[in-house]
């Protein structure tokens, strides 16, 4: 049997997400923290900017219309959506490696998200900062340099960098609210964190 290819199984997850998030009431959307925007349309603060999900249309797009959204992106928006209504509380912040359910993508996240944003947006302390402020993150006493983002209006990560020295690279770590799987599923973690790397490095959607 074939398999699939990486853009049809995109497609195959989008079409369930898109099914979950349209069976949400409109209270389970505000809640959220979408509104609508002057036609009507759901909008949901993501980052630095607005996403427009047209729910009925089937799409999801900035709303200022200024560039595509890509296929990552509308798939963790529309997961957000089949969130848990009402959520647990925030409790403490947790290190990847900390759920249990993420252990076996350990390897993954450092690779993909850690050592990626330490060879890019955080390779050095004026990099980080810049690239931290122009995404609207808030300034956190964690590290050497902290910040917190919040990636949709429920959810947000926190990073932390860590200056290098003679011997030693610079280096960072992510926290995660504890009741992150409440949102999202485990692998959705790793994406959610690629994600931030990627707009922290100045890349689109």
């Amino acid at each position: 049997m074939k398999t699939p290819e990486k853009q049809e199984n995109y497609q195959v997850a989008f079409a369930r997400a898109l099914e979950g998030a349209r069976a949400r009431s409109s209270d389970d959307l505000a809640a959220l923290g979408v509104v609508a925007d002057g036609d009507g349309v759901p909008c949901l603060p993501v980052l630095d900017a607005v996403l427009a999900v047209d729910l009925r249309e089937g799409n999801v797009r900035l709303a200022d219309g200024s560039c595509e959204v890509g296929i990552a992106w509308q798939i963790l928006v529309l997961h957000y959506l089949e969130g848990a209504v009402p959520w647990p509380p925030v409790a403490r912040w947790m290190g990847f490696a900390d759920f249990i359910d993420a252990r076996g993508y350990e390897s993954v996240h450092r690779g993909r998200v850690l050592a990626r944003l330490c060879a890019t947006a955080g390779r050095d302390r004026d990099t980080f900062l810049s690239a931290s402020r122009r995404l609207k993150g808030q300034a956190i006493d964690w590290g050497d340099e902290g910040f917190e983002f919040a990636v949709f209006p429920r959810v947000s990560l926190r990073v932390a960098w860590y200056d290098g020295d003679d011997e030693f690279p610079p280096n960072a770590s992510l926290a995660f609210p504890d009741n992150i799987l409440s949102f999202f599923p485990v692998e959705d973690v790793v994406v959610v964190s690629e994600r931030l790397v990627s707009r922290l490095q100045g890349k689109g959607w």
